[in-house]
């Protein structure tokens, strides 16, 4: 049973679109508390 593209893609953009989330909370994060290291 052979997968349609639009899943890989879909699958693609799902990743895209976390990795984008993730860096701009983390901006946030920055603005809140600072240049911190944990």
């Amino acid at each position: 049973m052979q997968r349609s593209p639009i899943v890989y893609f879909l699958f693609f953009m799902s990743g895209v679109t976390a990795l984008i989330y993730e860096i701009v909370w983390t901006r946030m994060l920055t603005l809140v508390f600072g240049h911190t290291v944990f």
